[in-house]
């Protein structure tokens, strides 16, 4: 195949390990700079070349948490870190949209996906979600801050065999603490109820890294 100005398609493959650490080093530079076309470029060379899981699981996983180090550390604008965030999800939700659609299936475990109310950061989540498929469940994501009484409502829809919530805040679990507590109860023990994410409490079953 060509590309639309005439030139061929670059060769989707397994990146070596100095490839991937210069896709990874250009993405972590243009957050820092607030750099929203080599942002762009990036990751748009990134998955021209790249096998999506490879991409995905040796990039953008590991950048998302270098840059979240990096704002920490008071090298990375707040703005940067936003701009990365953007991208990357709008390119894990048309991922994970794909791979559902892929998989057309309605047989195997069925696992909802959601982030607890309050919680705004949904890349970790995504990527959680992007495993979860690629290990054969079937997946129904439900985003960011959601109501327990919503997910409630989902969920008497669904039927899941599991439900993964994510929280990345202490501050966010506290406020949401009693809520998960009656959501839980009504569901445990025939459904698991998993909650994941750095601001999970370690008396719970911590299933995911969230940053």
């Amino acid at each position: 195949g060509r590309e639309p100005g005439g030139g061929p398609r670059p060769t989707v493959r397994r990146l070596s390990e100095e490839e991937l650490r210069g896709r990874r080093a250009d993405l972590i530079r243009a957050a820092v700079q607030v750099d929203q076309l080599r942002m762009i470029r990036s990751l748009q060379d990134l998955f021209e070349t790249a096998e999506v899981r490879q991409a995905i699981e040796e990039v953008l996983a590991p950048v998302s948490e270098r840059i979240g180090e990096l704002w920490k550390e008071g090298v990375c604008p707040v703005a940067g870190e936003h701009l990365a965030a953007s991208a990357v999800r709008g390119r894990l939700l048309d991922i994970l949209a794909r791979e559902v659609v892929a998989q057309n299936s309605s047989k195997g475990i069925l696992v909802v996906i959601a982030c607890f109310p309050g919680e705004l950061h949904e890349n970790a989540a995504l990527l959680w979600a992007l495993k979860q498929v690629w290990s054969g469940r079937r997946v129904v994501w439900l985003g960011a801050d959601l109501p327990f009484d919503e997910l409630q409502e989902a969920c008497d829809r669904l039927m899941p065999d599991e439900i993964h919530l994510s929280v990345t805040t202490r501050e966010v679990y506290e406020a949401g603490k009693e809520g998960l507590e009656d959501f839980a109860g009504r569901w445990r023990p025939r459904v698991q109820v998993l909650v994941g994410g750095r601001g999970a409490a370690t008396d719970l079953h911590s299933a995911m890294e969230a940053g």
